[in-house]
């Protein structure tokens, strides 16, 4: 914090939590969760000692209730970093201290593969992101979710259907022999997601680099059984562990961002009267409540703490884009390995000149020029009409379900009528 500045506010997410729960700061050194606590929530916890890591062992096995929440590319941490290092850094283009965040051992020990390198993009799940140059862009690593993507058996998310994570990571379980059962919450699309470097997205990296794999990837889950220790000899090898639990029958639930809690990506800030309280532009904090209530609360009661939202998000229009974004994707990468040659087959024949020629284009290298323009022309024009098209279904799709509504409307009055007519016979 600077001089003159304001101290920061809390997250609404824990500041809503706080009028239910007592809720209680766990030091990032800790070397042991209280007896008291029921329920932990680590949320990007980011190179954590192994102390720490046993003491979160140590609560899953004693039957502590788990919501690990880690990220591969956490925005608000990124900009958290810019802002404490030296100004000098910043104009010299040097980074931030931000980083992933996983519980490593842990996740060894408990058969899941959480991949720190790289972030999911899904082009059915793209969110309309303003470019900064008075444009708007399709980023399909800012994820929009629907509820395709959500376990609807799963009372955490029945009911759901707006969720927003930028930039997540995804889950796999490695061991199918241990006694656990892990069970996906919330997935990706499996037809047009991927797993991007998120190298790549820092510095630039666009749609382009977005090629689905035909693979649907996890990005919350739930993993409940029975666990046994990372730590069978203790946090350093050495420690006399006769009183550590081996083995205990736990639950965690684990999410692949962290932002989606952040004020920016769940809440509008209002102002009223009596103040500024939080509005919801999304299920992000209904999904959070769901998860605190199932896990601190009784069992009995998790079916009528469910809550739920009533949008219904425009599929068929979703799935319009993400055929759009398709056919953009195929063309530009098309240009991009047509310009590749060109520029191959223009640096050759410019290695077969001496002298004065190196300066004056031949006329193999002027019709190479003509085909290159040629070409980039003419993807312009592709990409166009592919906008167009998705324009042009969308429009469709809309002017069909206004016809629906005005041919609706009066056969509901019809029928009320006739309703109406034979109850006062």
């Amino acid at each position: 914090m600077q001089m003159g500045q304001r101290p920061p506010q809390g997250w609404a997410a824990f500041a809503e939590l706080g009028k239910d729960y007592e809720i209680r700061t766990v030091a990032p050194d800790a070397d042991k969760i209280d007896d008291e606590v029921t329920t932990l929530v680590v949320l990007h916890a980011k190179d954590l000692s192994d102390k720490t890591l046993y003491a979160i062992d140590q609560f899953v096995l004693r039957g502590g209730k788990l919501i690990a929440c880690c990220d591969p590319f956490s925005i608000k941490d990124m900009i958290a970093s810019r802002q404490k290092q030296n100004p000098m850094m910043m104009q010299m283009g040097g980074g931030g201290m931000d980083g992933p965040s996983s519980l490593g051992k842990l996740f060894d020990a408990w058969g899941i593969k959480f991949e720190t390198g790289k972030v999911v993009c899904d082009l059915e799940a793209s969110t309309k992101l303003n470019n900064g140059q008075g444009g708007v862009d399709e980023n399909p690593a800012f994820l929009s979710l629907g509820k395709d993507n959500l376990d609807q058996g799963d009372l955490l998310v029945r009911g759901l259907s707006n969720l927003m994570f930028p930039f997540s990571g995804s889950f796999e379980f490695a061991k199918k022999d241990m006694d656990l059962v892990f069970t996906p919450v919330i997935t990706t699309s499996k037809d047009n997601s991927c797993a991007v470097e998120k190298m790549t997205l820092q510095f630039g990296g666009g749609i382009k680099d977005a090629i689905p794999d035909g693979k649907q990837r996890v990005l919350a889950a739930r993993l409940v059984g029975a666990f046994k220790t990372a730590y069978p000899k203790g946090p350093d090898g050495t420690n006399d562990v006769s009183k550590a639990l081996k083995e205990g029958k736990g639950t965690v639930l684990l999410f692949g961002d962290t932002d989606f809690l952040a004020d920016d990506f769940c809440v509008r800030m209002m102002k009223t009267p009596f103040g500024s309280i939080p509005q919801l532009i999304n299920d992000n904090l209904t999904l959070f409540s769901n998860v605190i209530e199932q896990f601190a609360g009784r069992e009995e009661l998790i079916g009528v703490r469910s809550r739920g939202a009533s949008d219904r998000p425009f599929t068929v229009v979703n799935d319009l884009e993400a055929q759009a974004i398709r056919k953009f994707q195929a063309r530009e990468t098309q240009f991009q390995e047509e310009l590749q040659m060109t520029q191959q087959r223009l640096a050759a024949l410019q290695k077969g000149k001496t002298g004065n020629d190196r300066f004056v284009l031949s006329k193999e290298q002027q019709d190479e020029i003509v085909k290159l323009r040629k070409a980039q022309a003419d993807t312009r024009r592709e990409l166009k009409k592919v906008r167009k098209e998705l324009t042009a279904d969308i429009d469709s799709l809309g002017l069909m379900l206004k016809c629906f509504n005005i041919l609706l409307v009066p056969i509901l009055v019809v029928l009320f009528g006739i309703i109406k007519a034979l109850k006062r016979k």
